[in-house]
């Protein structure tokens, strides 16, 4: 009994920490996607709203 107990204690911690880790990486994340968008040139933003998209309704 006290084994089982002690292995579902250490799966809460391992779930806990990879939350944790997931919340704390989650701004870089956002970060290097907000400096990718900003680092295309203003010309291939014009050009892809030039392209008419078949996927609108």
């Amino acid at each position: 009994m006290g084994v089982r107990y002690f292995i579902h204690i250490l799966a809460v911690f391992k779930m806990a920490g990879s939350l944790t880790l997931a919340l704390l990486v989650l701004p870089t994340i956002i970060r290097a996607a907000e400096e990718a968008i900003r680092a295309v040139p203003k010309t291939y933003k014009e050009a892809a709203l030039s392209v008419p998209s078949r996927l609108k309704n």
